[in-house]
């Protein structure tokens, strides 16, 4: 997939509650209540959210080998901007338009 014409929306929104934008029995990433987010399009199309807010990244690395187990369990509070890509349909239910005081 080659993605051409990239660029952000000019609409800022915010999560209107907690939302789960990635999980699975080994790991998720959540963010908060009021996170802001603009989108990040290809063409027409939305592809993925440029997120700054607070939120939460869990990851459980530990791989059961013929040796043992490998790795470990991460755990990150998200303070930074962060990209998510992929399938944005579930998530945008969660947003309203922010407005000038967020």
């Amino acid at each position: 997939m080659s993605w051409h014409h990239i660029h952000l929306d000019k609409t800022v929104l915010k999560t209107k509650d907690a939302v789960f934008l990635w999980r699975t029995e080994r790991g998720i990433v959540e963010v908060a209540k009021d996170t802001l987010a603009i989108s990040v399009n290809s063409g027409d199309k939305r592809r993925g959210y440029v997120f700054h807010g607070q939120g939460k990244f869990l990851l459980d690395a530990i791989v059961e080998t013929e040796e043992g187990a490998v790795g470990k369990s991460v755990e990150k509070t998200l303070k930074e901007p962060f990209l998510m890509l992929g399938n944005t349909e579930e998530i945008a239910q969660h947003f309203v338009n922010a407005d000038e005081k967020d």
